[in-house]
């Protein structure tokens, strides 16, 4: 299982991601999405999950995996 410091270090690289889209908090769905990330450092528990981005018409589609060696995931789907 990862530690905490290493599901933080994801985290942040993910949300890193985001900002430099220029998709922040400011966003409900980008919010719903950091605050899943957020769950995830604190409990380190596996989440997968599909988040339908209306106001940025795209799907947001999150692979949070707790095992160590095995990169969490994020993906940005087109909406149709």
């Amino acid at each position: 299982m990862k530690t905490k410091e290493e599901r933080l270090t994801e985290v942040l690289e993910i949300r890193k991601k985001f900002n430099t889209l220029q998709l922040s908090s400011e966003f409900p769905e980008i919010k719903e999405l950091f605050d899943i990330l957020s769950e995830f450092v604190n409990d380190g528990k596996y989440k997968f999950g599909c988040i339908r981005g209306e106001s940025i018409q795209k799907k947001i589609i999150y692979h949070l995996k707790e095992k160590e060696g095995r990169v969490s995931e994020v993906f940005l789907k087109r909406m149709n």
